[in-house]
């Protein structure tokens, strides 16, 4: 999976556990330039209706 994204992208990951993985990492990045969390969605569909908790910095 790979994920392209500037200081302006808002991001829609798909997938697994990959695609949590993703997320986790791109609101680590995004903690680490002192930017706002670009990550809109997290879809897997076989999961439709739980959610998944992201950290972002010492939040969530």
């Amino acid at each position: 999976m790979g994920i392209l994204a500037n200081k302006d992208t808002r991001v829609v990951i798909q997938g697994g556990a990959a695609g949590l993985n993703a997320a986790r990492r791109m609101a680590e990045f995004c903690y680490m330039i002192k930017a706002p969390l670009n990550v809109d969605a997290f879809v897997y569909p076989p999961d439709v209706g739980k959610s998944n908790e992201v950290p972002y910095g010492s939040g969530l």
